[in-house]
């Protein structure tokens, strides 16, 4: 009541705030404000946020506490792959480079039923980019473990690893200038 007396106008309806609120987000997402992000998920009890924003911020107690969470292993039942990338995420992060194999298995047999349950092609369906996307950063994902591997295969015999065709892959595939910010942050964050 006190924003209608003192503008003149009724408050904002329940559906305008959630609209503000969305914009809100994006706009601190696409300027990379994770810190505030990950508070502002964490008063609301917005569990795909936190998440997000912690392994941005490189929060991996917060990113491993949130994989067991029952709201997040929810998406994993309804076919979301997100869940499953911070899973190899944690994986690589913590040196367990025999998981990220498996996990990435599991995770492009999602990324494909997902896939295929998109509308052809000829729709203008921006929902194809965003799974391109998440391909895309399943083989990022992939040759991180695989990076890891070598690292640590040649630090035990002292030897220098040789990562030339990795290296030359990734400053050959970069994302397309019409892609947000956040899909190339994302990319050259985890690089």
């Amino acid at each position: 009541q006190a924003f209608a007396n003192r503008a003149g106008t009724h408050p904002p309806s329940s559906m305008e705030m959630c609209l503000w609120e969305e914009r809100w987000i994006e706009m601190n997402r696409e300027l990379c404000q994770w810190g505030v992000l990950s508070d502002y998920a964490k008063s609301t009890d917005m569990p795909k946020l936190l998440i997000e924003s912690a392994w941005k911020s490189r929060d991996w107690e917060t990113v491993r506490s949130m994989c067991s969470s029952p709201t997040v292993v929810a998406t994993l039942e309804d076919g979301d792959p997100t869940h499953k990338m911070y899973e190899i995420f944690l994986a690589v992060s913590d040196g367990k480079l025999n998981e990220v194999e498996n996990l990435h298995a599991q995770t492009a047999q999602l990324c494909l039923h997902k896939w295929q349950l998109l509308p052809g092609l000829s729709t203008a369906c921006n929902a194809h980019s965003t799974s391109l996307q998440c391909f895309h950063r399943l083989v990022e994902l992939r040759e991180s473990g695989q990076i890891m591997i070598e690292t640590n295969t040649h630090s035990k015999s002292r030897t220098l690893p040789d990562l030339k065709n990795i290296l030359s892959a990734w400053r050959e595939r970069i994302p397309n200038d019409f892609d947000k910010i956040t899909v190339w942050e994302d990319l050259l964050l985890w690089r």
